[in-house]
């Protein structure tokens, strides 16, 4: 998302050659932020009550991506992996899985989070949802919502050389934008897929999930893709 949201920001499709740690806003100091030329490209994984409350009010251009909980939970424990330096995790997928679904967390659980964003943000014209499946699945689609909420408009050809440059196989060949590999040796772009969580989840943790999870995606109002 950060490679696809910079490439539209600026009318390229040459990569920016960059990891994305550096455009977090709860690793860099406010002078830090500053510094950086408007309009800045700027990520967060923090929940909305978290947030600056400027960056609604003061007409902030912003995205917002959720991707549906399973596979969000496959890939965080490769994040741990990749980290382990810091997260100093040696477990297992069954290990992870109990952590997960009750234990503490960084940001806290996706529960926790992201159905209080999706809520506190419906209706904000600055703010455009949109899902990590439907970039996967409808690319080049979602890239002309994304390039058209930051007043951007490009012809066919930009968009399909934008899917391309885009695409998860592409970024994995390209060292400069994985910081995990650049720190740790671990990628951590890794396959991107979607219901890659049914290679991990057994029939009796899948049920457990969903115990837990149906009754609050069931009112959101965006749709999860699971597959």
């Amino acid at each position: 998302m950060n490679e696809v949201v910079y490439m539209l920001q600026h009318g390229t499709t040459d990569s920016a050659n960059e990891d994305k740690l550096r455009n977090f806003v709860e690793f860099r100091t406010m002078d830090e932020l500053e510094s950086m030329p408007s309009p800045r490209l700027l990520l967060t994984h923090l929940k909305y009550d978290d947030m600056p409350k400027d960056v609604f009010t003061k007409g902030c251009k912003m995205f917002y991506m959720y991707r549906n909980p399973k596979d969000v939970a496959v890939s965080y424990l490769y994040h741990m992996e990749a980290f382990n330096y810091a997260y100093c995790f040696n477990g297992g997928w069954t290990e992870y899985f109990d952590m997960m679904l009750n234990g503490p967390h960084e940001y806290g659980r996706w529960i926790d989070s992201v159905p209080d964003w999706l809520e506190k943000i419906s209706g904000n014209p600055n703010i455009l949802v949109i899902s990590y499946e439907d970039l996967k699945k409808e690319f080049i689609d979602t890239a002309k919502k994304l390039s058209a909420h930051i007043g951007k408009t490009y012809n066919e050809e930009f968009y399909e050389k934008l899917a391309e440059t885009c695409s998860i196989d592409t970024m994995k060949k390209n060292d400069k934008l994985d910081f995990a590999k650049l720190i740790t040796g671990k990628p951590a772009i890794r396959k991107g897929q979607v219901g890659d969580w049914k290679n991990y989840f057994t029939v009796a943790q899948n049920e457990q999930f969903n115990t837990i999870y149906d009754p609050i995606i069931d009112k959101l109002k965006c749709r999860v893709q699971f597959e």
